[in-house]
């Protein structure tokens, strides 16, 4: 199966340093105490993967772009930028850890569309042969469109 590789995810704004995790080549174990931001790595990469919303903390406020350096599975190296703000994605043909920004290679829009190519999903999902796919949704077979970051509300028990 082919696979993506995160490379790293980077804050970065005016005026401050970037904040930057980056990815080891086999397993990167991100820990450490309660509420030093381990939930929110995995919140920013969701929404680097197409989610709607950047939990908003008060370490966040000084960033404005959100990066998340990816390896796809030919080995090109694309870094997606987003605002924290949400919006559509920039493709960078390229390893991008510090600002500022040039103009993007590409555009990809936010949100997922199995009929149009120009979202992140997308992008993502043909960069690993699964463009097209479907998934079933029910015990009625009923079908989806395979997508990435389609967050359903927790369930309540």
């Amino acid at each position: 199966m082919l696979q993506l590789r995160l490379l790293h995810l980077t804050f970065i704004g005016k005026n401050v340093e970037p904040a930057s995790v980056a990815f080891g080549p086999a397993v990167t174990l991100v820990r450490g105490p309660s509420d030093t931001g381990k939930s929110f790595i995995v919140d920013a990469i969701d929404f680097m993967l197409g989610a709607n919303a950047l939990k908003e903390i008060p370490e966040r406020e000084d960033y404005s772009t959100v990066l998340l350096g990816l390896e796809l599975p030919d080995t090109t190296v694309v870094t997606l930028s987003r605002s924290v703000d949400g919006g559509n994605f920039g493709v960078y043909y390229s390893d991008v850890r510090e600002g500022p920004l040039g103009v993007p290679d590409d555009t990809l829009a936010a949100k997922h569309n199995p009929v149009a190519l120009g979202n992140v999903s997308r992008y993502l999902l043909n960069a690993i042969g699964l463009d097209g796919r479907k998934v079933r949704k029910n015990a009625r077979n009923e079908t989806d469109s395979l997508s990435f970051s389609q967050r359903r509300p927790p369930v309540r028990s």
